[in-house]
């Protein structure tokens, strides 16, 4: 006969079958996993937590004098370990120390300055200057961020790749809000203008949203159709879009959405090979860069128009 009880810890519903001598000794809470003691129906004894019950040593088959016996001999080689442990310790210690002190003084004094001599940043390949965020799921924290894009005024927009959801923060780095796009299909790019509008690739799509609400503003149109999947934006106002249909085409685009400028195959027709995973970015002259993902290769192409 199956029957319920409330868990002590949580109060979630949990249920135990009685066998043919008596009611089962645990039962197991699915939802706090804990170990529990049904409740005796005949004494009046609530449902106990395992760890929490307290066992009556006292009254044995063999008597209290027999269990008092078993617990000393099995009590006094911990004792002993313990005891053992402590006197190791304290005689090894001063040998420890003595070992890393010798060993600290045979390295020299220019090899224990270079190791701590911060990296010379005139060498290096870029300069942190923030660093914000963690692992999780809260405000502030990232689960599966892979794209950034910043405006004019200095807002930080991060987007995650799955979920949909892009978090807005401060030039510091400090949250502000969030909102998502569809939550259903990967966000492959993310690019601000400098009014603050967000252009987020979705689906093939290119939609614009409002940076400090995410309302959404509207979408690029392309007669090729909808196969974008990457953009970012140029200084001049308008934006440059990888696009993907049986070709990899760059194309570009002026502030107003019109295309200007379209580099037909602009990976197969110089490596032979096409590209479906393309990222752009331009540079401060306008210069159109490009990011191969399978051969690792980062190249410039070329701003003559070829439409």
């Amino acid at each position: 006969m199956v029957k319920t009880f409330d868990c002590p810890k949580c109060g979630a519903p949990v249920s135990y079958e009685k066998d043919v001598i008596g009611a089962n000794l645990t039962a197991h809470c699915s939802y706090c996993n804990s170990s529990l003691s049904v409740p005796d129906e005949i004494s009046g004894r609530p449902a106990q937590i395992v760890s929490q019950v307290s066992i009556d040593l006292r009254n044995t088959v063999s008597g209290g004098k027999a269990t008092k016996w078993i617990l000393l001999i099995v009590l006094i080689p911990v004792f002993g370990i313990v005891i053992g442990a402590i006197a190791m310790g304290g005689f090894l210690a001063p040998l420890i120390k003595s070992s890393l002190s010798l060993g600290d003084s045979r390295v020299s004094p220019a090899t224990r300055t270079a190791s701590t001599k911060p990296r010379d940043k005139a060498n290096a390949f870029a300069t942190e200057t923030l660093n914000f965020g963690s692992e999780g799921i809260g405000p502030g924290m990232f689960k599966d961020a892979r794209s950034i894009a910043i405006d004019a005024s200095g807002k930080i927009y991060v987007g995650e790749y799955s979920g949909g959801r892009i978090q807005v923060f401060d030039p510091a780095g400090k949250f502000i809000t969030q909102w998502s796009v569809d939550p259903k299909m990967p966000l492959r790019g993310l690019a601000a203008d400098r009014k603050g509008i967000v252009y987020v690739v979705q689906g093939g799509k290119i939609t614009r949203h409002e940076g400090e609400t995410g309302k959404l503003v509207g979408q690029v149109e392309y007669a090729g159709g909808d196969d974008f999947d990457d953009v970012s934006m140029s200084p001049d106002g308008g934006f440059v879009a990888a696009w993907y249909s049986n070709r990899d085409d760059v194309v570009r685009f002026n502030s107003a959405g019109a295309v200007t400028q379209t580099i037909r195959a602009a990976i197969s027709s110089t490596s032979g090979d096409s590209e479906l995973n393309t990222r752009v970015a331009i540079d401060g002259l306008g210069n159109i860069m490009r990011w191969v993902a399978s051969t690792m290769r980062f190249s410039s192409l070329a701003q003559t128009a070829s439409s």
